[in-house]
């Protein structure tokens, strides 16, 4: 994590001890470095905030005293202590065509001026200026200036240059063998000055050039170490990590300087060899080196070894208190090892220093409060971050990397419509803002459903060029979602399969494919899925399971169906058939397609299949009790056993026993009704039908009826059930009646439509025609609606069910209950706590508006709990009680008194 991060703090150390020119790093903004690192983070920044990169030489005669000393002793080492060479690494490793660049705007000489006085009376006093010319690169001309004036003669000046332009270019093959005895042989020209030149060449950045120089020297001087040690410095400037450390272990150079051993220690954590940058840099830790401490704590933090990390960084807080590098490298460091709530604390202690001193110049408070509230965002600290951000905002000084965060923060705290007039106050178009900060506009349109918005953002980004695959993937996705744009999002997904490593990407667009379908956008998923399979057609049998996964049975048989006409995909297309008819339990075409497989493929493994078909229902038994009993005295007991069995071809035999004991608790009257069924059902892919003969026993004479219950399903998403009974109306009066007991012809018509596996609305149209005349005439509408699911993850879930019924009744004048009206509306909420031991609880809470007339709407809520259990994969049973009021309006004002109560029980094996 955090790479470049991890290069700037070792910019930070390693200039301070190297040899040279003193640089002074300022703060890292870590929202730019997470983007350009982390692409799945939604922090930002537009800079890393290099200040004040300075390069200080006292002047001529200082530099003229420095070039005699390493012409007499030949190392970067012997400059002063406090001063360092450039260490451009990081932009070498980024961007190695801004080496020019940044050798212009980055590299600042004290007394410039004063030098290019020198130069001048130079070239007025030789006539013809014996500078090469070089306009792109002053700093070659400094070099050559100094040459000069360190007594350096023409011819030999010429010498030097020419021998390095020689090896410089040793890259080309033809070129080196041609060259490779004047590169090899250095006696007849002064190796010092190319030591040096090779030295000055490394500082102004120009590490390929030099390193050509230094190679050649070590070549032909290994036992020469301060060549060695310069030849391994700048191999680690330049970014070549491992050849310096090659040259470092098997030379031996165990007593190398300082400044060597923080340069092969840097190689190290770069290439994150961490436990080995400990072992090097203990020592200097151990003798008092302020930057291998900063560097041995980065390294604990990067091993998760905390408390040393602080046992570092307190011990140098302790001798340095108000050292603002040690807080701004230990809040840097919390970055690279995306510790963020450390971070968030250490930008704190930043900040509070800062307030000590609010002069120091190596950072500002905005800048701060910047990396601070990022940090927040981080850690999901939303609120406080949009505080800390605020205030810069609304007075239009925020940079831009704290408009994003700021948008960002909005996102996560419900803010999101303020999101489109701060990018608009700040940045008047798309083109004027960078780019993360308009994919954060982006993101707070999808999080307001503005999809259309959203996808006008991202047809801007795909164009841009800061372009990346999420801008291409979020097109395609809310192209698709926003329904008005489908073809050009699926245009998108065409792009990404079309690309040369598209099968990396497959995965993703697989997961958007199944999140359409899980959400219900059926014809969308397909199209996406389709993008897939015209690419692979494996992904056909992935398509078709995930559909069963959703219930979309038919559709899954559809395309397992399909399959079956191509010759690589027919065995699973046959394979896909016979499990998911087993689900709709049309076992007839799943034996005739297991047999398909036996003969077709019978030396292939199908063990799937067959094991589904083998395991497959083939009857269960059901016992139930059920108690229920209300204000107007009434109580009914019913004990039931049923029992099913399949026999061939679809058809299943099945039977019930039921007694119900219903009483009347002001007469202390009791009634018993047996109640027998049998039956015959068949079963197929669109049909369930039911046709049995009903049997009941009362004390009045016994009568029969018939019984039928229908169920059809014209797609997956749509059902309609037909159910017919002649059946009596269970109140002791209407059993007891002196006429016969009163029975009556009852017809359900009921429409499901499942608008995705979360969603479904239904209506339910009834009528019945009593024996005694009475009529009933009434409909009810409803919503089911999951608000989530979290049972595989947190083993809770959350159902909402909306009610709405009416019943008209022609004849009040009748022993049992017959309003002219009967209406109910309600709700009732259902939440579902998975204890872990195949065993769910559930709560119910319902609020029901309920009246017969003539009276109005009275607010009737009522409470449950219910509690099932599986035992294995056979045995269910459960346990559920309830309990109503009743009040006396529709607000529920006055007391609330008894309504009713429920207790039921029920087991149920299966085989």
């Amino acid at each position: 994590m955090g790479k470049y991060i991890d290069e700037l703090l070792m910019k930070n150390i390693l200039c301070a001890v190297s040899a040279g020119m003193i640089l002074n790093v300022g703060i890292v903004n870590i929202t730019f470095a997470n983007k350009l690192l982390n692409k799945d983070t939604n922090i930002m920044s537009d800079t890393l905030l290099i200040e004040k990169q300075k390069v200080i030489a006292n002047d001529i005669s200082n530099i003229d005293r420095r070039l005699s000393y390493l012409t007499s002793k030949k190392s970067i080492n012997n400059f002063k202590k406090n001063e360092v060479l450039i260490d451009l690494t990081d932009e070498n490793i980024f961007n190695p065509n801004k080496i020019i660049k940044h050798q212009e705007t980055s590299l600042k000489i004290e007394n410039a001026e004063k030098i290019a006085e020198d130069f001048e009376k130079m070239n007025n006093k030789n006539g013809d200026s014996f500078i090469k010319k070089n306009k792109d690169n002053k700093i070659d001309e400094n070099i050559n200036a100094i040459i000069d004036k360190n007594d350096i003669s023409l011819t030999a000046k010429d010498n030097i240059e020419k021998q390095i332009d020689n090896i410089y270019i040793e890259k080309n093959a033809s070129v080196q063998a041609e060259n490779k005895e004047n590169i090899l042989n250095i006696e007849n020209i002064d190796k010092d000055a190319l030591h040096k030149q090779a030295v000055l060449d490394a500082r102004a950045g120009l590490y390929d050039k030099s390193l050509s120089v230094l190679k050649s020297l070590y070549a032909g001087n290994k036992n020469e170490v301060l060549i060695a040690y310069d030849y391994m410095t700048v191999l680690n400037w330049a970014g070549k990590y491992e050849q310096a450390i090659k040259i470092y272990e098997d030379g031996q150079y165990g007593e190398a300087p300082d400044y060597v051993k923080m340069n092969i220690a840097g190689a190290y954590y770069r290439l994150n060899l961490l436990d080995k940058v400990a072992d090097i840099i203990i020592p200097l830790v151990e003798n008092d080196n302020k930057e291998a401490s900063l560097l041995l704590a980065q390294t604990y933090l990067r091993l998760d070894r905390i408390k040393e990390a602080d046992d570092v960084y307190n011990e140098l807080i302790i001798k340095y208190p108000d050292d603002m590098d040690i807080y701004l490298n230990r809040a840097q460091a919390a970055i690279a090892a995306a510790n963020w709530s450390r971070a968030a604390r250490d930008w704190t202690d930043v900040l509070n220093l800062y307030e000590k001193n609010p002069d120091d110049e190596k950072i500002t408070k905005q800048q701060i409060l910047d990396n601070l509230s990022a940090s927040y965002i981080r850690i999901r600290r939303f609120k406080e971050a949009a505080q800390l951000l605020k205030p810069y905002v609304e007075n239009k000084t925020a940079s831009a990397s704290m408009v994003g965060n700021y948008i960002t923060a909005l996102n996560n705290t419900d803010l999101s419509r303020q999101a489109e007039k701060i990018y608009y106050d700040f940045f008047p178009s798309y083109d004027k803002a960078p780019a993360f900060v308009t994919r954060e506009l982006a993101n707070s349109y999808i999080k307001t459903a503005e999809y259309k918005k959203a996808v006008n953002v991202y047809e801007y980004l795909v164009l841009s060029a800061d372009v990346d695959i999420d801008d291409r993937f979020n097109l395609a996705y809310y192209a698709c979602l926003s329904g008005v744009d489908k073809h050009e999002g699926l245009q998108s997904y065409r792009e990404i399969l079309s690309r040369k490593d598209a099968a990396k990407y497959t995965a993703r667009i697989l997961s958007q494919a199944q999140d359409f379908l899980r959400q219900g956008y059926y014809n969308t998923a397909k199209d996406v899925y389709y993008e897939l399979i015209n690419y692979d057609k494996r992904f056909h049998n992935i398509y078709a399971g995930d559909l069963v996964k959703e219930r979309q049975y038919q559709s899954a048989l559809h395309e397992y169906y399909a399959m079956t006409k191509d010759a690589d995909l027919k065995k699973s297309g046959v394979e896909g058939i016979v499990q998911t008819s087993v689900l709709l339990k049309d076992y007839k075409t799943a034996e005739e397609r297991l047999k398909q497989l036996d003969n077709e493929f019978k030396n292939i493994s199908y063990d799937k299949a067959k094991g589904s078909f083998t395991n497959k229902q083939m009857g269960e038994v059901d016992f139930n009790v059920f108690n229920y009993s209300d204000h107007d005295d009434s109580d009914e007991t019913d004990v039931n056993v049923f029992v099913k069995q399949y026999v061939d071809n679809g058809f299943w035999i099945e039977g019930s026993v039921g007694k119900s004991y219903i009483k009347d608790e002001e007469d202390s009257d009791t009634t018993i009704l047996d109640t027998n069924r049998v039956g015959i059902r068949y079963t197929a892919r669109k049909w369930d039908t039911l046709l049995a003969w009903s049997m009941f026993g009362i004390d009045s004479g016994d009568k029969n009826g018939l019984y039928i219950n229908t169920l059809f399903r014209p797609t997956d998403r749509q059902s309609v059930n037909f159910i017919y009974g002649y059946e009596p109306v269970c109140d002791v009066d209407a059993l007891d009646y002196e006429d016969g007991s009163i029975f009556g012809d009852n017809y359900i018509l009921r429409y499901v439509y499942d608008l995705n596996t979360r969603e479904s609305y239904y209506l339910e149209l009834r009528k019945s025609d009593y024996t005694d005349d009475n009529k009933r005439y009434g409909w009810e509408i409803g919503q089911r609606y999951n608000i989530y699911n979290e049972k595989e993850k947190k083993g809770r879930t959350l159902d909402r069910t909306l009610f709405w019924s009416r019943d008209r009744y022609s004849n009040q004048d009748v022993p049992y209950t017959s309003p002219k009206l009967s209406e109910n509306i309600g709700s009732e909420w259902k939440w579902g706590l998975d204890l872990g031991n195949d065993d769910t609880l559930y709560y119910i809470l319902g609020a029901n508006w309920k009246r017969d007339y003539p009276d109005e709407l009275a607010f009737a809520p009522y409470v449950g709990i219910e509690y099932n259990k599986y035992i294995g994969d056979r045995n269910f049973y459960s346990i559920s009680a309830g309990y109503g009021w009743q009040t006396q309006d529709r607000w529920g004002k006055g007391s609330w008194d008894y309504d009713n109560k429920q207790i039921s029980f029920s087991y149920n094996i299966t085989w």
